[in-house]
C-alpha cells in the first residue's frame, strides 16, 4: 500500500465540511483597504468547524470553542453577524471587542446595533 497523502485527505475534508455541513455562524467583515470576506463556523456530523481566509480549524466540541479568540472577535472591519444557533443576546454576550478605535454600526441577525468602543451594544433606533 502507499503512503496517506495527508494534505490530500485535509482538502477532501476541508471540502466536505463546506458542501455538506451547516453554517452556524457568518462573520461579515471588511477592513476598507485590500480585505474583505466572511468568517464561517460550520457543523458537522455533531462537531463545530471554524473557517477563515487562513484555512480550517477543529473539530471543536462546541459553537463557543470554535472561535478562535475568547468569544467573538469584533474589530473596525466588522459589519455582520448571523447565527442560526445563537439568538442575538448570547451573540451579544459573547463579543469580544478588539482594538475598536470607533463607533460601530453592526448587523447581528438581522437588527442593527451601534458597538462603542469600550465594547458597549445599543439597539440602533
Amino acid at each position: 500500500m502507499g503512503e496517506l497523502d495527508r494534505e490530500a485527505c485535509i482538502e477532501i475534508l476541508t471540502d466536505l465540511i463546506r458542501e455538506e455541513g451547516d453554517a452556524v455562524y457568518i462573520q461579515g467583515w471588511d477592513s476598507g483597504g485590500l480585505g474583505a470576506g466572511s468568517d464561517f463556523i460550520y457543523k458537522y456530523r455533531g462537531w463545530y468547524w471554524w473557517d477563515d481566509e487562513f484555512g480550517m480549524a477543529g473539530p471543536f466540541e462546541s459553537l463557543i470553542d470554535a472561535f478562535p479568540d475568547k468569544g467573538i472577535g469584533i474589530s473596525d472591519a466588522t459589519l455582520r453577524i448571523r447565527s442560526s444557533e445563537w439568538d442575538t443576546e448570547v451573540i451579544i454576550e459573547n463579543l469580544n471587542p478588539q482594538s475598536l478605535t470607533t463607533e460601530r454600526v453592526i448587523n447581528i441577525n438581522g437588527e442593527d446595533f451601534d458597538i462603542l468602543p469600550e465594547g458597549t451594544v445599543l439597539p440602533r433606533d
